[in-house]
């Protein structure tokens, strides 16, 4: 789970950093098609990025605490009426 959580963060900031680099090449090259999909890249990519981080954190408090907690394989015993 750890290992999912670290590349899940590492492509969102590879996403995040690309979106920001073609934002100022956009700038610098004044290419306004290029400035306004990076522009774009970069509204997705935050958003996005925290619903990533929602999602592993709900995953890794079912995986790690919840499930632990919880033994899925006790029986009910039989109990004598």
């Amino acid at each position: 789970m750890t290992t999912f959580i670290i590349i899940a963060t590492i492509g969102w900031l590879i996403s995040l950093i690309t979106a920001v680099m073609g934002l100022m090449v956009g700038w610098r090259d004044k290419d306004k098609h290029g400035f306004y999909d990076s522009f774009k890249l970069l509204v997705l990519s935050i958003p996005g990025g925290f619903v990533i981080g929602w999602i592993l954190l709900g995953a890794y408090v079912k995986m790690d605490l919840i499930d632990k907690r919880f033994n899925d394989d006790d029986k009910p015993g039989r109990t004598k009426g």
